[in-house]
């Protein structure tokens, strides 16, 4: 992958580790809960950094790792291979 790295990027392929078919709306959702909270050191985490529904899309689509379920439908969902 020749793109940059962004905050978000770990915590989606956390999040996908699974294998569970979830569409992008799901996916911010979840990030929300995850990018929140405390973080390992016991500080404080914001979910500042949640990406917009567009730029996650793109992600999904350029990482070689995510399958594109329902290609041409509008709730498009996402697996981990």
């Amino acid at each position: 992958m020749s793109f940059r790295k962004r905050v978000f990027h770990k915590f989606v392929d956390d999040i996908m580790e699974d294998g569970q078919e979830r569409s992008t709306s799901s996916i911010i959702e979840l990030l929300k809960d995850t990018m929140g909270g405390k973080d390992k050191y016991g500080r404080n985490r914001t979910a500042f950094n949640v990406p917009l529904q567009r730029k996650l899309s793109y992600y999904l689509r350029i990482n070689n790792e995510y399958i594109h379920l329902d290609r041409g439908t509008r709730q498009a969902r996402w697996v981990k291979r």
